[in-house]
């Protein structure tokens, strides 16, 4: 049963624009934003019955707010798949080739779980700009990306709004409206239709974003930092320290993909990307996970497991690594498997990186994580079992 929602948001934010002089952060400015224009939002909700019930209007306003005339979002319609969801539209902006429209889903009904999909096959959600353009687009779901274009999961707890942003890639500088916007789900496909993207003439500064210098860094002033620059949510992010963050995502296409870390240091109130390092292909299947700092004698380090997948023999490496992100140094062993049906015959190869050659505690800490892993145990097994039937 679809419910219909007629939306309008009176908040905009500038999520995406970066000024080159230093800004307040999003939640600073999305708050002064509330204080300063009131909001009107209509429902229109659907009975068991599919019939549309009576509309029910409410409007807020702050005490030197008498007038209220600016809302983008007013003609907005949505259309769900399912009953009892508020949808709250917070921007649609340009950000270099990409739109992003941010909206909070409201759930007024029990808490449940469900996936929303992107556009990469085999699911075809998609957006058309009013010239009839097509794009492909992706989500981020909460804090949970959608793997460039498949599934994101999550759940939505009742009575707390969940954000999402929906990357829209390769939008023509000509649209200045999104007719239509479908993304898929598991519950059916949501529609949101009439989206004006609100395009400003404010400068991007290409290399930094500016934060307030004594704001306290909590996970979402976090993300935010790395979205101001890119554009998307990080898959990972880890704080080293007030003036350092680190994080971990992907650059490039679906067959291209490359995992990054990536580092971000503040100087005078200011974060800049002052590394990035390139750990392994996401084509076909491959992963990078288990990211997580360590300490290793006393020193902090980035560990983590890149997967590779390999060819139609079912070879495979898994990049065992460390990385200093002080010295910018990747330590790693790859355990590269390959089937054999030869009796008695390894079919796995450790292959270290040559700075390991002194640093062998990190190497033994490298091994002992590798026998640890339900990976190499898998080999293992595919091993015995070929001696033992000499398949």
């Amino acid at each position: 049963m679809k419910t219909k929602f007629k939306l309008s948001i009176a908040i905009i934010c500038s999520l995406i624009i970066i000024n080159e002089a230093p800004a307040q952060s999003f939640w600073k400015k999305l708050g002064k934003a509330a204080e300063q224009i009131g909001k009107e939002l209509i429902t229109i909700p659907a009975d068991s019955t599919g019939t549309k019930s009576t509309a029910t209007e409410t409007k807020t306003a702050t005490a030197t707010e008498t007038k209220v005339n600016i809302n983008p979002f007013k003609d907005v319609v949505a259309i769900s798949p399912v009953n009892g969801l508020e949808i709250n539209i917070l921007g649609c902006e340009p950000s270099d080739k990409y739109v992003v429209l941010v909206y909070t889903i409201t759930n007024r009904g029990p808490e449940f779980g469900f996936r929303i999909r992107g556009s990469s096959p085999p699911y075809k959600s998609n957006a058309i700009d009013e010239f009839g353009n097509q794009y492909w687009l992706k989500n981020y779901f909460g804090n949970v990306a959608d793997n460039n274009g498949r599934e994101a999961y999550n759940t939505l707890p009742t009575d707390v709004p969940i954000k999402i942003q929906t990357v829209i890639s390769n939008v023509s500088p000509q649209a200045n409206k999104l007719t239509q916007v479908k993304i898929l789900s598991s519950k059916g496909d949501f529609i949101i239709k009439n989206v004006p993207i609100i395009r400003s003439n404010v400068s991007v500064q290409s290399s930094t974003t500016s934060t307030d210098c004594n704001e306290a860094l909590d996970a979402q002033k976090i993300n935010d930092i790395f979205y101001k620059k890119y554009g998307v949510m990080p898959s990972k992010r880890l704080k080293i320290n007030d003036n350092k963050l680190l994080y971990y995502h992907a650059k490039g296409s679906d067959l291209e993909a490359m995992g990054c870390f990536f580092i971000f240091e503040k100087n005078n109130c200011v974060w800049n990307v002052t590394k990035i390092e390139e750990i392994g292909t996401l084509a076909y299947g491959s992963t990078i996970d288990s990211i997580q700092i360590v300490s290793v004698q006393g020193k902090d380090y980035l560990y983590y497991e890149s997967y590779m997948t390999g060819g139609s023999a079912g070879n495979y490496d898994i990049y065992f690594g460390l990385y200093d992100y002080d010295m910018y140094q990747n330590y790693t062993i790859d355990y590269s498997f390959y089937p054999t049906k030869e009796k008695n015959k390894s079919s796995v190869n450790l292959i270290s990186s040559d700075n390991l050659k002194f640093k062998p505690v990190l190497s033994d800490f490298l091994r002992n994580r590798m026998k640890l892993s339900s990976r190499t145990e898998e080999a293992k097994k595919a091993r015995t079992q070929r001696r033992t039937y000499g398949k």
